[in-house]
């Protein structure tokens, strides 16, 4: 579920349920209690101005289109863009990539952390996107990580928790390192980077699932453990 934090009551929650419609054009639909939200279609306006939102395309579009209205989320929200990038390798004609972006609220010192912190899992964050890709862009006022092949709607959410929970590491830590230590356990490794980041609890078991599953090793044991071991 994607969740966009505007933080309206009353009349100006109202409003902002009646601007959604017109994007949407879908009505509006008020459930009562016991969650008082406003229901156009797909699309729920929580008591406290929380827009949420299954569908990925149609969230983005809503907050992008409400941004120029003049809503603003109060969150970190990501924005996607897709890009066919030509492969001159490959037999067809193009591959649709996903470049996950966020508003630049970061101090170049906070940046370089950000960087330093991917350099320091660099191999692991590789393997477990699928990428050779890791080079994250600052310009045009935002911090963008063109790292990410189209997929669907649950991996999408994984990605843009992850680089959001990297952001917010770099701006939280005093110092990072950008040295990349061997690991000879993957999956292991890098859970307890995914715990690190706050990927805890039921409600990310999915995310860390998505994350860890082209890596190689046991979850569970920090040795490898038994050869078919696994957790999330």
């Amino acid at each position: 579920m994607m969740k966009a934090e505007y933080n309206k009551q009353g009349a100006a929650r109202k409003e902002l349920a009646d601007v959604i419609s017109q994007i949407t054009g879908e009505g509006v639909k008020y459930l009562f209690l016991p969650t008082k939200a406003y229901q156009i279609g797909s699309v729920l306006v929580g008591k406290d101005g929380t827009v949420e939102c299954e569908d990925t395309e149609l969230f983005q579009r809503v907050v992008q289109e409400l941004a120029v209205k003049g809503f603003r989320p109060e969150n970190k929200v990501a924005i996607l863009e897709e890009v066919v990038t030509p492969k001159e390798t490959s037999e067809t004609d193009g591959i649709d990539t996903l470049t996950i972006s966020f508003p630049d609220d970061l101090t170049d010192e906070d940046f370089e952390k950000l960087q330093n912190l991917v350099a320091s899992k660099a191999s692991l964050f590789k393997k477990a996107l699928g990428t050779n890709e890791l080079t994250i862009q600052r310009e045009d006022g935002k911090i963008s990580f063109p790292w990410f092949h189209k997929t669907d709607s649950t991996k999408v959410q994984a990605y843009s928790k992850l680089v959001t929970a990297l952001c917010q590491m770099a701006r939280n830590s005093k110092r990072i390192t950008a040295k990349e230590h061997e690991v000879p356990n993957e999956k292991y490794a890098f859970r307890c980077f995914l715990l690190r980041l706050g990927f805890i609890g039921a409600e990310y078991k999915g995310y860390r699932k998505i994350l860890l599953e082209r890596l190689s090793g046991s979850a569970a044991y920090r040795d490898g453990g038994k050869k078919d071991a696994v957790s999330q």
